[in-house]
């Protein structure tokens, strides 16, 4: 019996988004009869990968036809909730759905809408379509999104509070010697992959020096001025002779943001404590040995007021203490040692210089290669 192949009624090229990541790259996907069967970055576009698209983006088709596809909506039976309790879900209509969620929407917004909170575990526009819709309808309690440590709670509040930026990545526009460590921004991972992708080859085109400490030869390494085969774990030594070269023997430092950003001045007393306004030296239990003297004690003191609390830092331009946030400092000091009431102080920017000077080059070497 012959073949009859059937007549094809649609042949076209859709132009839409990828949701996959954040980097919304514009792509087109060829659908034939109302089913997509390719999909391709879309050329004329300079948005996201300009044309390009990553390996993720080209398999979306196995999600949108996975046959274990989530596609109907859930209600959970199991009134019980707790960690091993099976929620007992069933598969329900949209119809039935919808005709169980509006009324409790309707009462919510005519109730408090601040009431209402919803949680969304996906990186995909639709989080921010239904915050969209809601807003408009009123003021409402806000969304959560994230589903644990992976992502959201662990690196983000770490890059807003270390970098003041919701992702971390390099200034790739200006950046001209970038030294990773076990990470491959701009390689085919992290947030927005094929945008930090292009960008990451546009500033290796124009010259800027890439240095990869990784133990495996990972993407970033592959395409490094520099791999360093670093012995795992071992990457803080490494970092800290750095460290101690640019402060120690460079003096590469930002002076007026340690003075007046950061607690750089504070100074700090025997007890590794900081050294307070006002009260009297109070006699605090030591650990047998002053640590800024190396001298053995049995009982060491600092400087302690339960009513300010205020730490004290070393105005070099009078020669004296004062309060942190006093209005009058003319000068923030950021090395030396000084006395207040007796007890010998230093500012912590002066420890931490010290802390650094055992970390030499050579240490550094033999520890993580």
């Amino acid at each position: 019996m012959r073949n009859v192949r059937q007549k094809i009624e649609e042949d076209i090229w859709v132009h839409t988004n990828c949701a996959r990541c954040y980097a919304f790259c514009a792509i087109r996907v060829h659908r034939v009869d109302g089913v997509a069967i390719e999909i391709q970055g879309e050329p004329d576009s300079t948005f996201g990968a300009q044309g390009g698209l990553c390996g993720k983006g080209t398999a979306a088709l196995q999600v949108l036809y996975d046959p274990n596809r989530l596609n109907v909506p859930l209600r959970r039976t199991n009134p019980e909730k707790c960690i091993g309790a099976d929620p007992r879900w069933k598969e329900i209509t949209w119809d039935e759905a919808l005709a169980e969620i509006i009324p409790r929407l309707k009462k919510i917004l005519e109730e408090d809408p601040k009431k209402l909170v919803f949680m969304t575990a996906q990186t995909a526009r639709q989080p921010q379509r239904l915050s969209s819709v809601l807003g408009g309808l009123g003021p409402f309690g806000g969304s959560v999104g994230g589903i644990g440590l992976h992502c959201g709670n662990g690196a983000h509040p770490v890059g807003g509070l270390v970098h003041g930026s919701w992702s971390i990545v390099p200034d790739f526009q200006y950046c001209n010697y970038a030294i990773y460590f076990g990470a491959s921004k701009g390689h085919g991972s992290g947030h927005s992959a094929m945008i930090t992708a292009r960008m990451a080859a546009e500033a290796r085109s124009r010259g800027m020096k890439m240095v990869v400490f990784n133990p495996m030869c990972n993407f970033a390494a592959g395409k490094a001025s520099e791999w360093v085969p670093i012995i795992p774990g071992t990457d803080g030594a490494a970092v800290l002779a750095m460290c101690n070269i640019i402060v120690n023997e460079l003096g590469i430092i930002d002076e007026p943001f340690l003075k007046l950003k950061t607690n750089a001045p504070y100074l700090i007393g025997p007890e590794l404590k900081y050294v307070r306004e006002k009260g009297p030296a109070r006699g605090v239990k030591g650990h047998g040995v002053n640590r800024l003297s190396s001298a053995a004690s049995e009982e060491v003191t600092y400087i302690g007021d339960d009513e300010t609390n205020k730490p004290m830092v070393w105005d070099s331009g009078e020669g004296k203490a004062k309060v942190y946030d006093d209005p009058t400092i003319k000068d923030y000091a950021l090395g030396g040692e000084y006395e207040f009431r007796g007890i010998k102080c230093q500012p912590s920017f002066q420890l931490l210089r010290e802390h650094l000077k055992r970390y030499t080059p050579e240490m550094a070497s033999e520890v993580s290669t």
